[in-house]
């Protein structure tokens, strides 16, 4: 792993949260909110040591793809933003303990790296993380920090520092993606009006509401997801030289 390489930068900003989470409100631990940090297990850290050394040992520029928070069944089991133990062991190739269900966000996001030209293609030119890169609970059901405003509000600074650490990996400032239609990304935009990470905020369906409430069009929400990345991808690529990501799938 090179001292300046994405892989390097990301595995010492999921030590830095993992060890420094953000402090959950009172009131809001009252009402039985937990903040889910998967980074606590060592298991977790190594899957995602692994994770970016064969995925990300490298320098080059990545599009960012954001979506929400961690939930349970995928980042907050595996440490890898939309990845579920069963797209850790069989898309990925890296084992591990952990055991748990397929997670229909997971299951959606592999899909289209699938149909892209597989994870090495995939990962190769975009970067999955979320708003909030740890996540939280209710009564042990996923709770997505813009659920209540003040908490929003209170985890704000978190999510503005992660989002800068995260721009230093080497991400395209440019556009990035926004996993989230809804209530993501009315704060995303907000933020990024005051903060400027990106020039221009491309917004996409979440993987979650296809798989839920869309499924029937599955393979539509798929040829969009991909004709996104890669003209999002080339844009980059011609900026800096560099061949077309996926030019095929625009023949």
């Amino acid at each position: 792993m090179g001292s300046d390489s994405f892989s390097k930068k990301a595995v010492e900003f999921i030590g830095e949260i993992g060890r420094r989470p953000p402090v959950i409100p009172l009131w809001a631990a009252e009402s039985g909110v937990e903040i889910l940090n998967p980074y606590r297990n060592a298991e977790v850290r190594e899957i995602f040591l692994k994770f970016v050394e064969k995925f990300y040992d490298d320098n080059f520029l990545r599009v960012a793809i954001i979506g929400i928070n961690p939930g349970r069944l995928g980042a907050g089991l595996t440490g890898i933003s939309f990845t579920d133990p069963f797209a850790l062991r069989e898309k990925l190739g890296i084992e591990s303990s952990i055991a748990g269900k397929r997670e229909i966000s997971s299951e959606f996001i592999y899909r289209v790296a699938s149909e892209i030209g597989g994870v090495k293609q995939f990962f190769g030119k975009v970067y999955l993380t979320a708003a909030c890169p740890l996540g939280f609970t209710k009564q042990k059901l996923n709770y997505n920090f813009y659920d209540n405003a003040d908490f929003a509000a209170a985890l704000q600074p978190f999510i503005v520092k992660s989002l800068e650490k995260q721009l230093e990996f080497g991400l395209y400032r440019n556009k990035a993606i926004i996993l989230g239609a809804g209530k993501l990304a009315e704060f995303m935009r907000r933020l990024n009006d005051e903060h400027k990470f990106f020039n221009e905020l491309v917004i996409l369906e979440h993987p979650r509401f296809i798989m839920q409430y869309r499924r029937k069009q599955t393979a539509e929400y798929i040829a969009k997801y991909c004709s996104t990345f890669c003209t999002i991808s080339d844009e980059m690529n011609c900026t800096h030289g560099e061949k077309p990501f996926c030019g095929k799938l625009h023949q």
